[in-house]
């Protein structure tokens, strides 16, 4: 099998494509669910309602901020080849393994 030079091209549009739809850090937004839930068991003990507005207030801009997607810059066809030449098989990392089974095909 060999790459060829629409396989490149497919290649960096799906790249491409993946960098624009981005992800929210579900980690962080998984910690700003439990801090909420937090925040509101200490409101319904202590009734300390600017507290719990400071909070949340703050919540809601680390949230804004989790939701932000950080653009990706596309790669060229050769930035690709060169990644699926050059790239050494860990066994540990899933770009190592598709790399490796890539590379006697460039």
């Amino acid at each position: 099998m060999r790459l060829g030079a629409e396989d490149i091209a497919q290649t960096v549009a799906l790249y491409a494509s993946s960098a624009d739809a981005g992800d929210a850090d579900a980690v962080t937004l998984a910690r700003i669910e439990r801090e909420r839930d937090r925040a509101l068991a200490r409101y319904k003990r202590t009734r300390d309602a600017a507290e719990l507005e400071a909070t949340m207030r703050r919540l809601d801009v680390e949230e804004h901020a989790a939701r932000q997607v950080v653009a990706r810059e596309p790669l060229s066809p050769a930035e690709v080849v060169g990644y699926l030449r050059d790239h050494r098989p860990s066994g540990h990392d899933a770009a190592g393994r598709a790399a490796g089974a890539l590379r006697p095909a460039c």
